[in-house]
């Protein structure tokens, strides 16, 4: 080998390294789209999106939310519009993705940092909550025993003034026992008195007695009067039943489960309205073979059934007349009939 050779291996080991121009999707769309003589909203326009969406492409701006399955369709159906290299564009794109780094292990630490905020604030409520209830159930029991020496305070003051009473009594007794002795001495005329009051209240007795039996007959008239009396009649009020069941699915109709009761021979299609208030939608929808649904809670219904001959009605425990509604189509009534 010569020196020539040696020096040409140098140089080329000490040529520094020529990195290529870095290539991003949007920049070749753009360069694609200028060169048709395209605008942004055209493209928009031709791609049924939004004039927004098409500018964010070109200045390579893609949402980490929107998945990469759609942004590699929207920028395909860009570079077809373009006449621009697909494969050139969804390359670009990928090495553009793959030196992002990934949201989840940026954003791990800051997360934890938040679960850990939130715990020491959980903690802190709980520990407020805490010693909120120590503090209560301390100042319960302070008010228990204030109440109690309270209430031995009254007992006692209480007990003074019955001894007193005790001893009064004590006192009282003696001269109790020397004035039943002169009552004694004095019976004899009291006797007496007694009787003549006796005998002089005789005449009153008997004359009260007359009255009572004299006013007997008309207590007993008056009875009789009442009970001839004809009782007011009892008229029947209907009271409609409330709907205390859902919808359930039977082998047959159950016209006690609600006022309106709609039970489905087959697969129809319902609605029920309010008929005083028609944006008032009860129930609507598509129900099976066998469901039975009760309704309440308003005057009249407006029924639309999608298939007439495949529904029974009840109101208020009686079935309701279909036959004047079309078969193969939808039909509409109104219950209670006008």
């Amino acid at each position: 080998m010569t020196v020539e050779d040696e020096n040409i291996n140098e140089e080329s080991i000490y040529e520094p390294s020529v990195t290529e121009p870095r290539v991003f999707p949007g920049d070749l769309l753009r360069a694609a789209r200028e060169a048709k003589g395209l605008s942004t909203q055209e493209v928009a326009t031709y791609l049924c999106l939004r004039r927004q969406l098409i500018e964010e492409i070109d200045d390579n701006k893609f949402d980490p939310k929107v998945a990469g399955t759609f942004i590699r369709g929207y920028l395909k159906s860009y570079a077809k519009h373009v006449d621009a290299s697909e494969a050139d564009v969804l390359a670009a794109y990928s090495d553009l993705v793959l030196e992002k780094p990934s949201p989840g292990n940026m954003q791990s630490f800051s997360r934890k940092k938040a679960i850990e905020t939130q715990d020491s604030r959980l903690m802190l409520i709980t520990y407020i909550i805490i010693a909120v209830l120590v503090a209560s159930f301390v100042v319960f029991l302070w008010q228990q025993s204030n109440s109690n020496d309270a209430a031995a305070e009254v007992e006692s003051s209480a007990v003074i003034p019955r001894a007193d009473e005790t001893l009064k009594q004590e006192t009282e007794q003696p001269k109790a026992t020397n004035t039943e002795q002169e009552s004694k001495a004095n019976d004899n005329p009291v006797v007496e008195e007694v009787a003549e009051t006796t005998t002089a209240s005789t005449p009153v007795a008997s004359q009260t007695e007359r009255e009572t039996e004299n006013s007997v007959p008309l207590n007993e008239e008056v009875e009789e009067e009442i009970a001839e009396e004809p009782a007011a009649p009892i008229t029947n009020t209907y009271v409609p039943p409330v709907v205390n069941r859902t919808g359930t699915y039977l082998d047959a109709a159950d016209p006690s489960a609600g006022e309106l009761v709609l039970y489905f021979l087959d697969r129809s299609w319902v609605e029920v309205a309010d008929a005083n208030d028609t944006t008032d939608r009860l129930a609507y929808g598509t129900k099976e073979k066998g469901y039975n649904m009760p309704i309440g809670g308003s005057e009249a219904y407006n029924i639309t059934l999608g298939a007439p001959d495949a529904v029974e009605i009840y109101y208020r425990g009686e079935p309701v007349d279909l036959s004047t509604l079309p078969k193969n189509r939808v039909g509409q009534l109104r219950v209670p009939s006008l």
